[in-house]
């Protein structure tokens, strides 16, 4: 993966991105950070994107209101979402005082555990379906220390289903009570319901495009089909 290319489109109607709340009688569950670490080691296919990563973990919290949820998405497959997701959690935890969850919520097809090589066990897909609590499944890194990742998990028949209940929108009103940003590593948007269900949880969605690959007609419909007021733009890969 060559140097990420960071291009906001900004929104002239736009009042600023209102964040989203789920409300619920019982508030935000207690969420315990995570005792144990296990060993993360960022792959060298992404260490010449850090530069770009960084300036746009810049821009992104710089916003007024800073997007609390940030879901990445893509045009087609091999677009560098998963790279562009794994890279911008990574440079925003490595801000003094910052904590970001990383959320693998690509459940037809996961690919952030195959990057990462993450310890198996279970994950999003576990916690939904209400066979693994909270606590078990969000695993903190070693390094950066405020990052904290939450995998697919093993995978199900009808997963992306498991995005429109009631433990989803729990979930993300724990994330947002006790991280400064949730990076959501969704899926190669096709306008799905659980493509529908994740941009209704998000504050912000960037688009994945890399250069030489996604196909014109594909980042055009894309576009057409994320235009509002919490898309913030698209983001250019390298070769």
């Amino acid at each position: 993966m060559g140097e990420l290319f960071e291009v906001l489109l900004e929104d002239p109607g736009s009042l600023g991105l209102l964040a989203r709340r789920f409300f619920d009688d019982a508030g935000p569950q207690s969420f315990a950070w995570p005792e144990s670490s296990w060993p993360l080691a960022l792959p060298e296919t992404l260490q010449p994107a850090l530069h770009g990563a960084r300036a746009l973990r810049t821009r992104l919290l710089a916003r007024t209101p800073a997007p609390k949820s940030v879901l990445i998405t893509s045009p087609g497959a091999g677009d560098g979402k998963t790279s562009i997701a794994l890279s911008l959690a990574y440079a925003a935890a490595r801000l003094d005082g910052v904590r970001c969850l990383l959320i693998e919520a690509n459940l037809p097809a996961p690919r952030l555990s195959a990057s990462l090589r993450w310890p198996e066990g279970p994950g999003l897909v576990q916690l939904l379906d209400g066979s693994a609590p909270l606590a078990e499944v969000v695993r903190r890194a070693d390094s950066p220390e405020g990052l904290c990742i939450l995998t697919a998990g093993a995978s199900q028949s009808g997963a992306d289903e498991l995005l429109h209940t009631v433990r989803w929108r729990q979930l993300c009103l724990d994330a947002r009570a006790h991280f400064d940003l949730v990076v959501i590593d969704g899926p190669s948007w096709t306008g799905s319901d659980g493509d529908q269900a994740l941009r209704a949880s998000a504050d912000g969605i960037l688009l994945a495009a890399r250069i030489d690959h996604t196909r014109r007609d594909a980042l055009a419909a894309a576009l057409d089909a994320l235009a509002g007021p919490v898309f913030l733009g698209v983001v250019l890969a390298g070769v």
